[in-house]
C-alpha cells in the first residue's frame, strides 16, 4: 500500500493532522471488521485509525458528516459501505468492501441526476486529497464565476497554461477539474449546464487571471468573493479592456 499511504500522509500533512495511530480507533476498527466478518479494504482502515476520524473529512468538505467507526457496521449493505453523507442528506460517500486496498469511491446523489451508485473517484487515497486540498482552495479563492459548460476551447487553453490534477466525477459536479500553475490554482465543477469556477493566486491575481480564457465567454460574470479583491478585479478587467 505504499502509493496510497504516501497520498493518505500527504494530505494528513496538508490538514495539519500529525498522523499518529489512535489506539482507541484501532479498537473500534478491529471490532468494526469483526461485525463484518473481514478486512476493511487497507487504505481506509489507515484513514480511520490515522486520520483523526471524522473530524478530518468533517472539517475539509461543506461540514459533511462522516459516519463515526461504531457507526459504520451499520452503514454496509450489498457489499458497500457508506461513510459520509451530505450535510442536508441528498448526497451520500461509499467504498466497496472487496476489492482493491485503495477501493474506489462511489456517490450516490438525490437531485435529479444519474440515480443509483456512480463512481466519483478511482482511489479512496486521491478522493481524500482532493476533499481537502479543494477545501483549502475554496477558502483562499479571491474570485469566482458561474458560467456556461466547459467548452473544449476553454478546457485546451487550461491544459495549455497549467498542470491538470487528478479529475473526480458527480458531486459536486459532472466532473471536477483542478489546475495548478506556480501562478495559482482553478478548481471547476463543471455540468452540462454551467461551469462553477474558483481561482486562487498564490500572489498577484493579474499573474493568474492573464493564464485564464476569460475572452471565450466570462463575459462579466468573473467577480471577487471579498471586497478586499474588487479593486484588483476591477484595474485588471480595465487594464484588459473587458466588462467589469
Amino acid at each position: 500500500m505504499e502509493r496510497p499511504k504516501q497520498f493518505l500522509d500527504a494530505a494528513f500533512a496538508l490538514a495539519g493532522v500529525a498522523g499518529a495511530r489512535d489506539v482507541a480507533a484501532e479498537a473500534a476498527v478491529q471490532v468494526l471488521e469483526r461485525d463484518l466478518g473481514s478486512p476493511l479494504p487497507a487504505c481506509f482502515r489507515e484513514l480511520l485509525v490515522n486520520g483523526g476520524w471524522p473530524a478530518l473529512l468533517h472539517r475539509h468538505s461543506n461540514s459533511d458528516w462522516p459516519v463515526p467507526i461504531d457507526e459504520l457496521r451499520t452503514s454496509a449493505s450489498d457489499g458497500l459501505l457508506v461513510f459520509m453523507h451530505e450535510n442536508q442528506n441528498v448526497c451520500h460517500w461509499a467504498i466497496p468492501l472487496a476489492g482493491p486496498s485503495d477501493p474506489p469511491v462511489l456517490v450516490a446523489a438525490e437531485d435529479g441526476r444519474e440515480q443509483g451508485w456512480c463512481r466519483c473517484a478511482d482511489r479512496l487515497s486521491e478522493w481524500v486529497m482532493c476533499q481537502i486540498a479543494d477545501h483549502q482552495l475554496v477558502e483562499a479563492a479571491r474570485f469566482a464565476g458561474n458560467l456556461e459548460a466547459l467548452s473544449e476551447v476553454w478546457l485546451q487553453k487550461l491544459r495549455e497554461n497549467f498542470e491538470l490534477g487528478t479529475a473526480t466525477y458527480r458531486w459536486p459536479g459532472d466532473r471536477n477539474l483542478r489546475f495548478s500553475s506556480p501562478m495559482g490554482r482553478v478548481l471547476l465543477w463543471d455540468t452540462p449546464d454551467q461551469c462553477d469556477w474558483f481561482i486562487a493566486p498564490t500572489s498577484q491575481s493579474a499573474a493568474l487571471l492573464d493564464l485564464l480564457p476569460l475572452r471565450h465567454g466570462f463575459d462579466g460574470s468573473l467577480y471577487a468573493l471579498d471586497e478586499r479583491y474588487q479593486t484588483e478585479l476591477s484595474d485588471w478587467l480595465a487594464s484588459r479592456r473587458l466588462d467589469p
